[in-house]
């Protein structure tokens, strides 16, 4: 991994690569195949044969540095104070802006700038959308409770029906007499009840005397 990082750091810095050479720090460390990425009025980034570590100035053995690095670092520290004036430059017309924006009654809020009743307009919009959108969630949960609760009453009424027509349609065939014919055949119910019992044993019900009207269908 270490040896990794030493190729990226060397790719990163691509032409302003000064050769490597060896540092030595007074408590006799010594860093091989040196590479000084960058540095700062403190200490300076570095890449060597085992890695890569921050070194600071103070820890130098003193004329350590070859002239090729002491270019570099000069180098490195000019960058390092140009950053920093333009960071500063930066930092106080930020300053100057707001402090503009405020002298004309301006809030910051989020990405922009907005006068104290443009701020409250946008949070009560806010508020209105999300009280809205938790009415449409109630109405919606409302809605599919009683979508639910019609689907339950249609499951048990078909329930009731299927129950009902499996009992109404098992039919037997029974024969009975009647003073209009002597031989008559209807299909009546399984378990059709004779003489007031419920029965299944008997094939035949004698209605001896009916009428014309109990010659049809008996379904009970």
């Amino acid at each position: 991994m270490k040896k990794y990082m030493c190729v990226f750091f060397i790719l990163l810095i691509g032409g302003s690569v000064v050769h490597a050479d060896n540092l030595q720090l007074s408590n006799g460390t010594v860093f091989k195949n040196v590479t000084i990425i960058s540095a700062d009025p403190d200490r300076m980034l570095i890449v060597h044969d085992g890695g890569g570590c921050q070194v600071d100035f103070k820890d130098l053995k003193p004329d350590s540095l070859t002239a090729g690095q002491r270019v570099k670092v000069e180098d490195e520290l000019r960058y390092y104070a140009l950053r920093t004036r333009r960071m500063e430059l930066i930092r106080l017309q930020t300053e100057e802006f707001e402090a503009e924006q405020r002298r004309k009654g301006l809030l910051q809020f989020e990405d922009g700038w907005v006068t104290p009743a443009q701020r409250e307009n946008i949070l009560q919009k806010r508020e209105e959308r999300k009280l809205e959108l938790e009415r449409q969630r109630v109405a919606l949960a409302k809605e599919r409770a009683a979508l639910e609760k019609e689907q339950l009453q249609t499951e048990k009424a078909r329930a009731l029906l299927e129950g009902e027509t499996q009992r109404g349609t098992t039919y037997f065939t029974y024969g009975y007499t009647s003073r209009l014919d002597d031989n008559c055949f209807y299909p009546v119910p399984y378990r059709y009840a004779r003489g007031g019992a419920w029965t299944k044993k008997s094939p035949y019900i004698s209605t001896k005397g009916a009428d014309a009207y109990n010659r049809g269908p008996m379904n009970r």
